[in-house]
């Protein structure tokens, strides 16, 4: 989790790992709420798109 909006950083073998950072990007720009959670071995990333 300490590394998932990380550039570059990826789990899969072909992963170029900017997806979750751009995503991050976007929604800080924007004023969206977002939130992490993880119960091991799974992390949920949650956008609240309404208010």
């Amino acid at each position: 989790m300490q590394q998932l909006f990380s550039p570059f950083f990826s789990t899969k073998k072909d992963g170029q790992g900017i997806g979750l950072t751009l995503v991050r990007e976007i929604l800080l720009n924007h004023g969206f709420d977002f939130s992490l959670k993880t119960v091991r071995p799974i992390t949920v990333f949650t956008i609240q798109l309404v208010g």
